[in-house]
């Protein structure tokens, strides 16, 4: 079962592991969230006046939070009950529309967070509205579950935004309409901001967007909205396919023509790709070429053989997982030798499945080279530095169990890599 959220700062705790917890990002946030509320000068000013007072001596909390308060003339009880002390973050709801009689904007804002295991958060949200081709800010207070609030315009807004800078450590559930996320995409200069509005948009309707983005100055927007493409069905489908082609061969980061070719594999007729496939088979990165190695095999490419054994020995993990995984599918007793070799070497390989395609590859090998396959098993097991791949390599053993050394090797490490089992099913 996964671990309740635990708050940043705990009084007790059953397990010592308990004190490691996974919330680096949301410490830094929240500081980032104190630093904006208090402001730029006021925050280090506190801060320097903190080291001074407590250089060389235990602290609490409440020592910090002295400091800001002394500096800044507020009462910050509540920022660092919500942030240190309590779990979980905000989870925003937001919604709004056009009063012409009022020539306002009704704004909805709701926390939809667990009200059982979180509390409701009191947030001073930025909020930017757009309207006529003119923008407005304004600062609101959220103290409650639920609050509506009024914002003035004369025109209908073309979007709006709630806390454009990303500065408090909370999730943002808002809609946006194609026009207004082909709006926002095209006038807003902050990557987080065009990220936000990519993902809350998808085919037909958003391909306005989809279309700036395959454009976009920066690789990752590129690689999200090819993400994103993976997914279309539509009837234009090939239409978006000849726009892919392109960055699978020319564009100039290697993640982005990868993404582009895994894209390319999943629309409706991949083997309608096969050239685009073999073209990148001479990539010149590694991480593109295993792309189109595997695309290329999988969807018939007729000279697949020939490029399996001419990268059998390039020295790339991801080229590798290829091969192997050909030649494991292939039953390939041949390559028993290469396999061996490999395999003993993949602390880095990402393919979970493969050690167990491995196992029952050995299974159909002669005795000898069953042997040796079960000893590099046994060597992942005890020496991999790659925790994951201990697990892999442990439950691949599973065909030799009833043997003595076997059976002892996993008696020794079965608690320690059944907790990283569970550990990795905790969110």
């Amino acid at each position: 079962m996964p671990k309740p959220p635990s708050p940043i700062i705990r009084t007790r705790y059953a397990d010592p592991d308990d004190l490691l917890t996974r919330i680096p990002t949301k410490r830094g946030r929240v500081l980032h969230a104190l630093r904006k509320y208090a402001g730029e000068a006021a925050f280090w000013e506190a801060l320097q006046q903190y080291l001074r007072q407590h250089a060389y001596q235990a602290v609490e909390p409440e020592h910090l939070r002295q400091a800001f308060e002394a500096v800044t003339g507020q009462d910050l009880r509540w920022f660092f009950e919500q942030w240190f002390f309590a779990p979980g973050h905000p989870e925003l709801a937001v919604q709004y529309q056009y009063d012409a009689a009022a020539q306002s904007i009704r704004l909805h804002l709701h926390q939809i967070q667990d009200s059982l295991r979180f509390p409701v958060f009191q947030l001073p949200l930025p909020v930017r509205y757009w309207a006529n081709d003119q923008h407005r800010d304004t600062l609101l207070w959220l103290k409650e579950r639920s609050q509506t609030y009024a914002l003035p315009s004369s025109w209908p807004p073309q979007a709006l935004w709630v806390d454009e800078g990303f500065d408090l450590p909370m999730t943002v559930r808002q809609s946006f309409s194609s026009e207004e996320a082909a709006f926002v995409y095209a006038q807003h200069p902050r990557l987080a901001t065009r990220w936000r509005v990519l993902q809350s948009q998808a085919l037909p309707t958003g391909q306005e967007i989809y279309q700036k983005a395959l454009q976009d100055a920066f690789w990752g927007m590129r690689a999200q909205a090819l993400l994103g493409l993976g997914s279309y069905r539509g009837k234009n489908w090939e239409t978006w396919a000849a726009r892919v082609i392109p960055l699978a061969l020319q564009d100039p980061v290697a993640r982005v023509r990868s993404t582009a070719l895994d894209v390319l594999a999943i629309f409706p007729k991949p083997a309608l790709f096969l050239d685009t496939f073999h073209r990148c088979l001479s990539d010149s990165s590694y991480e593109v070429r295993a792309a189109a190695l595997w695309h290329y095999w999988q969807n018939g490419g007729a000279e697949t053989e020939k490029w399996m054994e001419k990268y059998a020995w390039l020295p790339s993990r991801a080229v590798a997982e290829v091969v192997a995984s050909y030649y494991l599918a292939n039953k390939r007793l041949d390559k028993a030798d290469w396999l061996l070799r490999q395999i003993r070497q993949s602390d880095n390989w990402s393919d979970y499945t493969l050690l167990e395609d491995f196992a029952a590859y050995l299974k159909k090998c002669p005795e000898a080279i069953e042997k040796q396959g079960v000893e590099v098993l046994k060597y992942i097991v005890e020496k991999s530095g790659t925790d994951w791949h201990r697990l892999a390599a442990f439950n691949a053993l599973y065909p030799w169990r009833n043997q003595a050394e076997v059976a002892a090797l996993r008696d020794k490490y079965r608690e320690e890599l059944e907790k990283v089992f569970l550990e990795s099913q905790e969110d």
